[in-house]
């Protein structure tokens, strides 16, 4: 409900109109309304019969909302206590908007281009992020369509060192 606070720093404002379990929230830590959107995790959907979790941590079409690192710490961690798997969209939203905006100012705004704006690094630096995560609290994750070589060596590596995880 509207003034809960989650993980001791989101308040809860608004539902966002069509969006599910989406809210407006502001960050009482920074004191500021978060521009992006808070995910409210159902408490009930493990009992009844979800089969997993998903969370795009690049730019989606529609906007889905996608969760910051403090929203990581309780997502991350109800997700392991359900025992349910977690399956992510890996991409650095920070590293592709900073290529998007270059390839922009390059007027490189054709298809051709899409590939550039998401470069390897991109996705690794996301998969190495949602790898500690999971690690740290002991969620099972699942990387979607994972394409560059470094994801696939820190999955490699990850499940070496007994980590409940596949791409």
């Amino acid at each position: 409900p509207a003034g809960t606070l989650l993980g001791g720093r989101y308040r809860l404002i608004q539902p966002l109109p069509g969006a599910g379990r989406s809210w407006h929230a502001r960050d009482e830590v920074d004191r500021r309304e978060l521009v992006g959107r808070v995910v409210v995790l159902p408490a009930g959907m493990a009992a009844a019969g979800a089969i997993g979790y998903k969370i795009f941590f690049g730019e989606t079409i529609g906007n889905l909302p996608f969760p910051d690192d403090g929203m990581c710490v309780e997502a991350f961690d109800y997700i392991a206590q359900s025992k349910l798997p977690l399956g992510i969209h890996a991409e650095n939203r920070q590293i592709m908007a900073y290529c998007t905006n270059k390839l922009k100012q390059e007027n490189k705004n054709e298809a051709r281009y899409w590939e550039a704006s998401r470069p390897d690094i991109c996705e690794a630096e996301s998969v190495h992020h949602a790898l500690f995560f999971a690690e740290t609290f002991g969620t099972k994750l699942h990387v979607f369509h994972m394409s560059s070589k470094q994801a696939a060596y820190m999955v490699r590596d990850a499940k070496a060192r007994g980590l409940r995880v596949t791409a």
